[in-house]
């Protein structure tokens, strides 16, 4: 992506960013995220559809990844409590983990480089091949990796379709009831705690965009030493 297009991507997300934030703070979305009441008689317009959205949200971010998944998930804690919240986000995860592995499958690498650009999954084609399982479960664990470019990678391996999705349950099951459990917190917050909130969100958002590959590439080789070691335990 061109550096051009990058400034404009992340003026657009900040501008977004802005327009929810006043949406909530001045304009009729605040009632709803401070008054518990308000919030469900508006949730009940929407009856059963709510849970299928977010699932279908989440089946869509592992295809494509429009939006980052713990977004989703802190949507889900917020609207369905940490508990139901990471049930419908562990759902979302494993149905389109799913659909991505059978992808994989049947149409090879062409398939992966369909959802995925060549060179990021280049970036960890190597690892996932020569370290395997313990790999792919520790990208899972930590939040904000890449963790469906792995999986997509590791759909290429001889690893059952089974197997990965167990440790894509495991692995990211922590990191989700986090996220869920926070976002179920968000009615609690004060005003004052609400700026403080959206001031760190835009912080971490800067530094998730302007340093993203670099954090990625560092945990990787933390991860890969890790990895390393513990094939050294099992020889």
């Amino acid at each position: 992506m061109k550096s051009s297009r990058k400034i404009w991507l992340a003026l657009g997300v900040l501008a977004a960013a802005l327009l929810v934030f006043v949406w909530i703070w001045a304009g009729p979305g605040r009632t709803l995220f401070t008054d518990a009441r308000a919030l469900t008689d508006w949730l009940q317009q929407w009856g059963a559809w709510i849970p299928l959205l977010t699932i279908s949200l989440h089946i869509v971010q592992v295809l494509a990844a429009p939006i980052p998944g713990a977004v989703i998930d802190t949507v889900n804690g917020f609207l369905f409590g940490p508990w139901l919240g990471t049930l419908y986000s562990m759902i979302g995860l494993q149905v389109g983990g799913f659909i991505l592995l059978l992808l994989v499958r049947r149409f090879g690498r062409p398939a992966a480089e369909h959802f995925i650009s060549r060179e990021r999954l280049n970036q960890f084609d190597e690892r996932v091949q020569r370290y395997g399982k313990v790999f792919i479960f520790l990208i899972f664990l930590i939040p904000f990796m890449p963790d469906d470019i792995v999986l997509a990678l590791a759909g290429l391996s001889p690893l059952p379709i089974g197997e990965l999705l167990l440790l894509a349950l495991v692995g990211r099951l922590p990191g989700v009831f986090v996220a869920n459990w926070l976002g179920s917190q968000a009615p609690e917050l004060t005003s004052g705690q609400w700026v403080l909130f959206a001031l760190i969100f835009a912080f971490l958002l800067f530094i998730f965009w302007r340093y993203h590959a670099l954090v990625v590439e560092k945990i990787s080789k933390w991860i890969e030493i890790i990895a390393q070691r513990w094939r050294k335990k099992e020889q």
